[in-house]
């Protein structure tokens, strides 16, 4: 691992083997899914990387394109490319991709933004910006698409006056189509579902909350979801928004939070999100 500053990276094992992982790179129109700095909006199906010498094109959040030029390809393994304006070279700055296959079927998966030649000195600032923090955030969304959904999650109904807190989550690429949903998340290995759905709540809306009671355990496409009743604790507000941080002090995602009546959640949720309401 290199010293220069302008080589930041971050690694760690993802419960996928490579093959899956490295679709989700490999594949442009995926790309924003995962992306942690939400700078990726959109690119067109069908562009799938293959070798070196493959260009895809994505369009940027703030509206410009950018082709991104294949410099480094194995397939499963490790993929880099350069991004420059539409028609021009370079400036000089990559990101890669390396996936190395674990004997337990996991991956262990390094990503890696290097500006070390980058000759742009416009774009230096935003490249410092770009910190194994913010590669983190790529690699932990990029792990919950491809994990397989099997551990147990904990579903939180936070209640106050007759109403139940609901989020939606600021647009990205990776939250489209993303309807109305309530608190909740996955249970750590050995972590109770109770101290779970507590954590869920403070990581995802900031606020203090205590079990009233479980609701009952639903199994769904192999998952058990653990549904529990809760109130928050101290005064609240209407209508708030509120990061959900990494460990690294970086936003994941953003929710819009607001208190919606019970009998209208039970319609408005996203699919399964109320299931156990009539349990309140």
């Amino acid at each position: 691992m290199t010293s220069d500053a302008r080589v930041v990276a971050y690694e760690r094992v993802v419960a996928a083997p490579p093959d899956q992982v490295f679709a989700l790179i490999a594949d442009p129109a995926a790309q924003p899914r995962w992306d942690g700095n939400d700078n990726l909006a959109v690119a067109a199906v069908g562009q799938r990387v293959r070798a070196v010498g493959d260009v895809f094109v994505m369009r940027l959040t703030r509206g410009e394109d950018r082709e991104n030029h294949v410099v480094e390809f194995t397939e499963g393994r490790r993929i880099a490319w350069r991004p420059s304006e539409p028609g021009q070279p370079p400036p000089g700055h990559l990101w890669r991709w390396e996936l190395e296959p674990l004997d337990d079927g996991r991956t262990l998966v390094r990503h890696t933004y290097d500006w070390s030649e980058l000759t742009d000195p416009k774009r230096w600032e935003r490249a410092r910006a770009t910190t194994a923090d913010r590669l983190r955030a790529s690699v932990d969304r990029l792990a919950e698409l491809a994990e397989p959904i099997t551990r147990p999650r904990a579903v939180a109904y936070v209640v106050r006056d007759g109403a139940v807190l609901v989020f939606t989550h600021r647009p990205t690429g990776a939250t489209e189509g993303a309807g109305l949903q309530v608190p909740g998340g996955t249970v750590h290995d050995g972590e109770d579902p109770a101290a779970a759905v507590v954590r869920e709540v403070r990581e995802e809306t900031g606020l203090e909350v205590e079990v009233v009671r479980p609701l009952g355990t639903i199994t769904r496409q192999g998952r058990e979801l653990h549904h529990f009743h809760v109130t928050p604790l101290g005064d609240v507000p209407q209508a708030w928004d509120h990061d959900e941080m990494s460990d690294g002090d970086v936003p994941l995602w953003t929710f819009s939070l607001f208190w919606l009546p019970i009998p209208v959640a039970r319609h408005a949720l996203d699919h399964g999100m109320g299931d156990l309401l009539d349990r309140l």
